[in-house]
């Protein structure tokens, strides 16, 4: 294996850090558009209702134009049960095809349908909302929304103590390598980025595929990212899948 250059493991950790924060001033500006469409309605007499999201369409598409690394496949907020007065449960999300054409999507959220979308029961909702903190969960099959390996990443929405929901943005993993790949080719060693489950999100060889499960990583060096659960490994070993 080539010699591993201690200065670029550090610049690649950096450089996924700095896109995970990339990705949350993204979600950070959709929490803050819907606290302040929703704020004002306990004065106004009553529970929100969806149409008092308006404003938030608008920033959902800006967000997703944006060309800059890693690009986003969508992003929203999906609402906790019951919060608002017409519709029990509601998820206001944009998603980008690969063509880069932006849609609404609208899963069957009608818990008596034969394919109801329980967002409740996914980790990337309950996780935030249990721990206050902002979730990064995946690689996943987004059966959902784009049926292809996602990272999702997620913020609580909490007004006054009063649990709305969450906002969070998916990263396609085909993005999210093309971003992060320069950097971690410069390391000088086979390098894999994998998520507290041991799972690779991105690697830089072949052999290493997204979503396999390292067994006992056999590392010259071991940097914990800290902006997302992650660890970058310089990798010496096989994997189980």
């Amino acid at each position: 294996m080539m010699g591993l250059r201690p200065s670029t493991i550090d610049e690649a950790r950096a450089c996924v850090d700095a896109r995970v924060e990339a990705v949350f001033a993204h979600v950070e500006a959709v929490r803050r558009e819907v606290l302040a469409s929703i704020s004002g309605t306990p004065r106004r007499g009553g529970r929100p209702r969806v149409a008092d999201l308006a404003p938030l369409d608008p920033l959902l598409r800006s967000a997703l134009e944006d060309q800059t690394d890693p690009r986003l496949a969508g992003l929203g907020y999906i609402a906790e049960v019951e919060v608002f007065a017409d519709e029990p449960r509601w998820l206001q999300w944009v998603r980008r095809a690969e063509d880069g054409r932006l849609a609404r999507l609208e899963p069957d959220l009608d818990p008596d349908s034969f394919g109801y979308y329980d967002f409740t029961a996914a980790d990337w909702f309950r996780r935030p909302l249990a721990t206050g903190r902002r979730s990064v969960v995946g690689p996943y099959v987004d059966f959902a929304g784009t049926d292809e390996y996602v990272v999702t990443m997620t913020l609580p929405v909490v007004l006054e103590d009063r649990v709305l929901g969450v906002c969070g943005a998916d990263l396609r993993l085909g993005d999210l390598s093309d971003a992060l790949m320069p950097s971690l080719c410069s390391v000088g060693s086979d390098v894999a980025l994998v998520n507290a489950d041991g799972r690779v999100v991105v690697s830089t060889s072949s052999r290493w595929q997204v979503g396999a499960l390292l067994r006992e990583p056999g590392s010259t060096r071991t940097e914990q990212c800290a902006r997302a659960p992650w660890s970058l490994l310089a990798l010496e070993t096989s994997l189980l899948g």
